[in-house]
């Protein structure tokens, strides 16, 4: 059987490598999530499950494994695609579970630590590794979590502009009920005021014809009465 070529082998061992990661990822994750907890600075994490905490990082952990796994230039963007929709949707998410940019930020942080000493353990127990095979991950790892942090950081900047404007449009709305609660406040004093003048004017008339001593009784009453009227 004819040996493999530098670069068959170096692939061989890149695959082995996904393969170490895909075994090993429980184990990953939960040391991701134990670095986070003993951050204070990722304060949020303690107010969600395991499942909340892990999100979308196992399918980007999957993207990062076919990068490594990737044979040509169309399934490294494929799986670069891949990487950057779930850290994206990460980013949501984390916004959604009320992180702010900086606790999500130091969690990627942790999550690129922890990938890193795996690799370095896994180095350092595969002496024969090709020269290719660790600076390969080690990039590929970069890239992922620089992509993280962008396409994470892109999405909470999306959300806050979002908010913002939801915030502009209630203000609008509101100053809009504001302006038609005025109008029809405006529109009430007006005719209140119109009915008291002619409740005022037909007392002042009442008034006036009362005040007049010739005055005829059946007269005087009906005055009396239309007075009595307009005052309530």
């Amino acid at each position: 059987m004819p040996h493999s070529t530098p670069a068959r082998r170096a692939r061989q061992q890149l695959d082995a490598l996904a393969h170490h990661l895909h075994q090993e990822r429980e184990r990953i994750l939960r040391l991701w999530q134990e670095s986070g907890d003993l951050d204070p600075e990722v304060a949020t994490a303690a107010r969600i499950s395991r499942t909340q905490f892990n999100d979308n990082i196992p399918q980007l952990l999957d993207a990062y494994e076919h990068r490594l796994r990737a044979e040509d230039r169309d399934e490294a963007k494929a799986a670069r695609g891949e990487q950057r929709d779930n850290a994206g949707e990460h980013g949501l998410t984390r916004w959604q579970q009320g992180y702010d940019q900086r606790e999500t930020m130091r969690e990627w942080g942790h999550l690129h630590l922890c990938l890193l000493r795996e690799l370095e353990q896994y180095a350092a127990a595969h002496r024969r590794l090709a020269a290719s095979v660790m600076p390969i991950a080690r990039v590929v790892l970069v890239r992922l979590c620089a992509e993280g942090v962008c396409e994470s950081a892109t999405r909470y900047s999306q959300m806050q502009q979002a908010e913002a404007a939801a915030r502009v449009q209630d203000l609008q709305r509101a100053l809009h009920e504001l302006s038609a609660f005025e109008r029809e406040r405006g529109e009430f004093l007006r005719a209140a005021v119109h009915d008291l003048r002619g409740t005022v004017g037909v007392i002042s008339s009442a008034s006036a014809i009362l005040s007049n001593d010739a005055l005829e009784d059946a007269t005087r009453s009906q005055a009396v009465g239309e007075q009595r009227e307009n005052a309530h």
